[in-house]
C-alpha cells in the first residue's frame, strides 16, 4: 500500500467513525456522542486547515561552497525556519540534485521547531558548473491524515573543477624549435642541474662529492664536475573543441573528460617546475599561467571546469597558426580524440622535420 492510499483510508475511517458517531447521538438523544462527534469534526478540519496555512510561510535556505573538486564529498546545509513551533506537525525537506552529483540522506525529516539545520553530504562525479535545488518540502500532521507539498524556488550554483590526473612518464626538459630555454623560476634552480658541463678549479664551497679525482691527479690541484641546471620551455596546451569526441547516451564524453583531467594536472605542475603553461582551443581565447600562484593557477582550474567541446572550427585548422606563433619557444601539447590520433600524428610530421615541439596526447 503507497503513502497516498494509506493516508485516505485512514482519513476515510476516521470520517466514517465521526459519522456514525455523530448520526448515534442525533438518533438517541445522547449529547455525549453528539459533542464527541463535532470534536472530531472540529480536529479534523483543524488540522487540515493549519496544515494548508502553514505550508507557504516556511521558508528554506541553502548553505554549501561555491567550488568543490570532482570526486571529493562536501556538506550542503539547509536551514528551514517556521513560522511556530506549538503546532504539532512534521516537515520533510528534499534537495533536488542534478545527475552528476551522488547524495547521502537529501531528504531528511523535522520535528516541530522554530529554526532547524539539515546537514548532508554529496559527492560530486563530474566537473561543470551545476545547479543544485530547488527545494521539494512536505508537511504533514503528526496522524498523517493530512499532507501538503510545495517547491520552493531555492537555488544555487556550485562549480565542480576537474579532478588532476598525472600524466604518466611526463619529461619536462627541452622544447621550442632547436633550443632550450631558461626556467623562470628560482624555485626550479635548485640543486646541480643534470646536464654534464665539464670541470673546472675548486672554489670554496663546491660539495665534495663533485670532485673529479681523474682531473685533480692530472693537474695536481683540485678539480670539481660542473653541471648545467636543466632548461625548460613553456607549454602551450592546445584541446580539440569541436565536437569530435565519442558521446555517450547520457551526453557524456568520456575521453574528453580524460583529457581535461591530465591538462588540469599540467596547470598545476608546470608552474611548480617554473614552467609557463598558455591553454588554447578552437574558438576559445584560452587562459595563461605565468607563475605558481594560487590566483592564476585557480583561474585556469575554472576554465578547465566550464570547458565543452561545443565549437565550430576545429583543432587541425588552428594548429598552423598555433605553430607559427609559439612553435619556436613553446612545446605545444595536442590533446585531440583517440579516434584521429593517428591523423593527428602525421599532420605534425612536417613541423617536426622543421625542428619544432610537438606532441600528442589521446
Amino acid at each position: 500500500m503507497t503513502p497516498d492510499s494509506l493516508r485516505n483510508a485512514k482519513l476515510m475511517a476516521l470520517m466514517a467513525a465521526t459519522s456514525f458517531i455523530f448520526c448515534s447521538g442525533m438518533m438517541t438523544g445522547n449529547r455525549q456522542m453528539y459533542w464527541m462527534a463535532s470534536l472530531l469534526g472540529v480536529v479534523i478540519g483543524g488540522v487540515y486547515l493549519l496544515v494548508r496555512w502553514l505550508t507557504p510561510r516556511v521558508s528554506v535556505s541553502r548553505q554549501l561552497p561555491a567550488e568543490v573538486w570532482e570526486g571529493e564529498p562536501f556538506d550542503v546545509t539547509l536551514a528551514v525556519s517556521m513560522p511556530t513551533h506549538l503546532a504539532l506537525l512534521w516537515y520533510r525537506v528534499r534537495d533536488h540534485l542534478p545527475p552528476v552529483m551522488e547524495a547521502q540522506d537529501a531528504s531528511s525529516l523535522i520535528l516541530p521547531g522554530q529554526q532547524t539545520k539539515v546537514r548532508y553530504r554529496v559527492i560530486p562525479l563530474r566537473r561543470g558548473e551545476h545547479t543544485v535545488g530547488p527545494v521539494e518540502l512536505t508537511i504533514s500532521d503528526l496522524l498523517g491524515l493530512f499532507e501538503a507539498r510545495r517547491v520552493l524556488p531555492v537555488t544555487d550554483r556550485v562549480l565542480v573543477m576537474p579532478r588532476p590526473v598525472p600524466l604518466p612518464n611526463r619529461v619536462w626538459e627541452g622544447g621550442g624549435r632547436g633550443r632550450a630555454h631558461q626556467v623562470s623560476s628560482r624555485r626550479a634552480l635548485k640543486g646541480e642541474g643534470t646536464d654534464w658541463h665539464g670541470t673546472r678549479e675548486y672554489t670554496p664551497g663546491d660539495p665534495l662529492r663533485r670532485i673529479n679525482w681523474r682531473a685533480t691527479a692530472r693537474h695536481q690541484s683540485w678539480y670539481v664536475q660542473e653541471f648545467e641546471t636543466s632548461h625548460l620551455a613553456p607549454l602551450l596546451i592546445a584541446v580539440e573543441l569541436a565536437p569530435r569526441w565519442q558521446r555517450e547516451s547520457d551526453g557524456i564524453c568520456p575521453d574528453f573528460e580524460r583529457a581535461i583531467r591530465h591538462i588540469a594536472w599540467l596547470v598545476m605542475e608546470a608552474p611548480r617546475n617554473g614552467i609557463r603553461v598558455y591553454l588554447r582551443g578552437p574558438g576559445w581565447e584560452g587562459v595563461q599561467v605565468e607563475s605558481a600562484s594560487m590566483h592564476e593557477v585557480m583561474h585556469a582550474l575554472r576554465a578547465l571546469a566550464r570547458l565543452q567541446p561545443e565549437s565550430s572550427p576545429s583543432l587541425t585548422q588552428q594548429l598552423p597558426a598555433l605553430v607559427q606563433q609559439y612553435g619556436g619557444q613553446f612545446t605545444l601539447c595536442l590533446f585531440v580524440p583517440p579516434a584521429e590520433r593517428r591523423h593527428y600524428e602525421s599532420l605534425i610530421q612536417p613541423y617536426l622535420q622543421q625542428g619544432y615541439t610537438l606532441q600528442i596526447y589521446a
